[in-house]
């Protein structure tokens, strides 16, 4: 091991250590010095996660989930991708280069939507950020998706028909719509994973169903009718900036007016009693 003294690139002076052959330890230790000091280093990671959770929350991507230490490292990663598509690839002109580009700004959609595990940034792109790799290996994926939709059936009308039922907010926040539909008594949400829906939907008494795979909530006769709870998750959702997708045309039409019986919490419930004497009995029944 041998120890060099030199500035490193953030204009700091320090020493570093360096292994391997004799020959090669001085060219190792220029290039270390090439890079940040140790404390720089740290500075850099704590700004670039602040940074990529700026953008993330700037773009409406969605939460990561994993281990904090994942979480941290791959929202960086994440970001990283999203900057080489911005800087080295969406800016050519030439023809050629637009049909690619659109299709490369595609892919990199589906993906970023797509797969949301922190695992899943990690050990794909933390060596390497080239695109071609990313185009060979989700551009089938890619495709394959695209196949299954293109034949869906009366594609035309079920987009005219969710563009109908869509309620729209002043200021749409969030790109994803929430869905809100009632099955008798069960009223539920359903949406990609996004932090401010789960707080809101939380704080109306839904709970998350793993068989349903969304959010649910079984209205009882004490929490009023289905839509009127189904319209007030609604108009809330819309204050909050979220699109909202509502088959049923009374839900629509209430939550925004807003004319749906707000829930009532403080009840007194009638007591059932077995035996009630005579004198009391002509008196108060």
């Amino acid at each position: 091991m041998s120890k060099y003294n030199g500035t490193f690139s953030c204009g700091h002076d320090g020493v570093v250590e360096v292994f391997g052959p004799t020959k090669s330890r001085e060219w190792i230790a220029d290039r270390k010095f090439e890079n940040l000091c140790s404390d720089c280093y740290e500075e850099k990671k704590i700004q670039d996660r602040k940074d990529a959770l700026a953008s993330a929350v700037e773009q409406d991507l969605p939460t990561l989930t994993g281990t904090k230490k994942q979480i941290n490292w791959a929202i960086v990663i994440r970001q990283n991708l999203i900057d080489i598509w911005e800087n080295q690839y969406k800016q050519s002109t030439e023809e050629k280069d637009i049909e690619y580009n659109k299709r490369m700004a595609s892919i990199l959609e589906y993906i970023l939507y797509r797969y949301t595990a922190a695992e899943f940034y990690i050990d794909n792109f933390r060596y390497s950020f080239n695109i071609s790799y990313l185009l060979t290996k989700y551009g089938a994926e890619y495709d394959k998706q695209q196949e299954l939709a293109a034949i869906s059936p009366n594609e035309k009308d079920i987009a005219e028909i969710t563009a109908e039922i869509t309620l729209y907010p002043e200021k749409q926040k969030h790109k994803v719509p929430v869905e809100i539909k009632i099955n008798d008594n069960i009223i539920k949400a359903i949406s990609p994973k996004n932090e401010k829906f789960k707080d809101l939907v939380k704080y109306e008494l839904f709970g998350w169903s793993q068989d349903e795979r969304c959010w649910m909530r079984k209205i009882r006769t004490i929490n009023g009718t289905p839509s009127d709870r189904a319209a007030e998750l609604a108009n809330k959702l819309l204050s909050a900036g979220f699109a909202v997708i509502a088959s049923d045309a009374e839900v629509r039409e209430k939550a925004i007016s807003a004319a749906f019986e707000p829930e009532h919490f403080k009840w007194i419930e009638k007591l059932k009693i077995s035996y009630v004497p005579e004198h009391i009995k002509d008196k108060y029944y």
